[in-house]
């Protein structure tokens, strides 16, 4: 069945991610993956085979499981990723989850930020943990990152 492609398809990144990406024992961490396929054609098209893809919608994670693939999909908050152990991921791949959290300019959704982001910087490893968004980059948005890094 046909996923959902938040801003960009994987073949319109996948230029990006080829350059960025290049071993193929990197531990990817894919937050808010819905039912994309991102995932499986990172691992079909770069032979990539550590990868977690989270989504609090249990519902969707059990459809992306039933495909077969060596992709571990989890049900998972991406504001607390307690299952995700710190200082383990070169990759953390955001298409679209970031700008989805950042629905509106207010304080309660700042906070949220805040929060995500810190999840993202604990997951990373510390030398060379990657993080690779794909947003719209409202201004909002942007500030939102500017703020915090």
């Amino acid at each position: 069945k046909k996923g959902f492609e938040w801003y960009a398809t994987y073949e319109e990144i996948e230029y990006l991610l080829k350059k960025s990406i290049k071993n193929e024992s990197a531990n990817i961490l894919i937050p808010g993956c819905g039912n994309s396929h991102l995932s499986e054609k990172l691992h079909l098209n770069m032979n990539l085979n550590n990868i977690l893809s989270i989504d609090f919608e249990e519902n969707v994670v059990n459809k992306m499981n039933q495909k077969g693939f060596p992709i571990q999909f989890k049900v998972g908050d991406m504001l607390d990723m307690k299952d995700v152990e710190s200082n383990s991921m070169d990759f953390v791949i955001d298409k679209g989850s970031f700008d989805a959290l950042c629905s509106e300019n207010t304080e309660e959704t700042h906070a949220k930020v805040v929060k995500y982001l810190r999840e993202i910087q604990r997951v990373l490893k510390e030398k060379g943990g990657t993080y690779i968004i794909v947003s719209l980059l409202q201004d909002f948005v942007f500030q939102s990152l500017i703020d915090f890094f």
